[in-house]
């Protein structure tokens, strides 16, 4: 996300004037949805320090039974057999804002 879209997602949350009256903001949530498959929610994984340094210390062979293990119960948990199947993944996000108090 540039400067300019996260500038502009601060004027939409906070409205266009930040009031004095205000001193915090709680109020704003949001969620991103994204289509992915088994496949890409598994290389997302790979790349966790965690697992790099299971792979590290276990061999490539333990890191790649760990990752069938996973895969395995993550198709068993969303009752599927076809790994290209898309999954809607959502993140969820809030915003919490504070401004210093005046003098």
């Amino acid at each position: 996300m540039s400067q300019l879209s996260c500038s502009l997602a601060v004027l939409l949350f906070t409205g266009l004037i930040w009031r004095l009256s205000i001193k915090s903001s709680r109020e704003n949530k949001f969620s991103i949805e994204t289509d992915v498959t088994l496949e890409t929610i598994l290389k997302e994984f790979s790349s966790w320090s965690s697992f790099i340094k299971l792979r590290k210390i276990e061999g490539e062979e333990a890191a790649s039974r760990f990752l069938s293990k996973v895969k395995q119960k993550m198709l068993e948990a969303m009752g599927i057999q076809d790994e290209g199947v898309k999954i809607t993944r959502r993140f969820n996000y809030f915003l919490i804002m504070w401004r210093k108090p005046l003098a």
